[in-house]
């Protein structure tokens, strides 16, 4: 059947203005198979989006909860490169959508549960189901709720949004998940152990997002080894390698722009895709593996928290 589409809930507590980072949330409605959430937030006087990686301006982290533990957390700015990291040759199908300019600016903000890129088809019990369509998000007898963090010094935030979903009475199954961990890294580093990523033997990571490190001067990751059990799966892939990689099978990767600081702070991701040749189920096992090790090599002696998030397939 074609999707419906509906308003999201009011978000709860939206105040007048903020001093600080302040959370809202809602509850998402029961009965409800969720393929794709929207955020839609503005100010009442306009000209405010969602800022970049290193200066976030309307929303901050955005929170996904199932039954009060917490299945997705990202930046509304690193979620908006991930995104657009799904668009097809360059476009800009999946990016952060907009309208007005000046005091009538309105950002659109998509989160998605189902993953419309996905182009095969997933054999469940000799029934085809669209590989697109399969980690929607069952809400019947969970309790979902979406909390959202409005940054500080907004005047008259406002934030609301719609969503996709079809009537359902499933129990939820397999989901992608998404995890913010940042990593103190130095010169002196070892490789990341990445069991801590991973979980039990029904988890597969798909996504690794290595952020530029947060300080003054920033450092991204140049090139990147991974191994399981001494297995080199990645062996000093460059970024400028896996970027072209990427872009041979329909990903936009943000191109690497070295012009000052700032710039490379901002575009400076390396996109660790364990799925990029598509099918949903190539996805990275960590669990009952001896060794599992990915080693980053930076473009200058890195210091500070290199901020990773991990895309991975979990049952809830």
């Amino acid at each position: 059947m074609s999707l419906k589409i509906a308003q999201l809930p009011t978000f709860d507590g939206i105040p007048a203005s903020t001093t600080a980072v302040t959370p809202v949330s809602i509850e998402l409605n029961r009965g409800e198979l969720v393929h794709a959430l929207w955020l839609q937030a503005s100010v009442a006087a306009g000209s405010v989006g969602l800022g970049t990686l290193q200066a976030p301006t309307l929303l901050g982290y955005i929170r996904l909860k199932i039954d009060g533990t917490t299945y997705r957390e990202v930046s509304a700015q690193r979620l908006a490169v991930l995104n657009a990291l799904n668009n097809p040759s360059g476009g800009s199908q999946y990016s952060t959508k907009t309208s007005g300019t000046g005091a009538t600016l309105v950002s659109y903000l998509p989160i998605f549960l189902a993953e419309p890129w996905r182009q095969g088809v997933f054999n469940a019990q000799g029934i085809a189901v669209p590989e697109a369509a399969i980690t929607a998000w069952p809400v019947t007898s969970r309790r979902v709720t979406l909390e959202v963090e409005l940054a500080a010094s907004l005047t008259s935030p406002i934030l609301t949004g719609f969503y996709e979903y079809e009537p359902t009475n499933q129990k939820m199954g397999k989901i992608i998940a998404w995890e913010t961990h940042n990593i103190s890294v130095s010169s002196a580093s070892p490789g990341l152990t990445v069991e801590k990523f991973g979980g039990n033997e029904n988890e597969g990571i798909q996504v690794l997002s290595l952020f530029p490190t947060i300080q003054t001067t920033s450092a991204y990751v140049s090139s990147l080894k991974f191994s399981r059990n001494k297995d080199p799966i990645r062996d000093a892939v460059t970024r400028y390698q896996n970027d072209a990689i990427l872009i041979s099978r329909g990903l936009s990767p943000t191109a690497l722009d070295l012009t000052s600081d700032t710039t490379i702070k901002n575009t400076g991701a390396y996109h660790l895709v364990m799925d990029y040749d598509d099918p949903i189920r190539q996805t990275l096992a960590v669990k009952g593996f001896t060794e599992v090790t990915m080693t980053p090599t930076f473009n200058t002696a890195p210091a500070g928290a290199l901020e990773i998030v991990v895309q991975k397939i979990v049952t809830p």
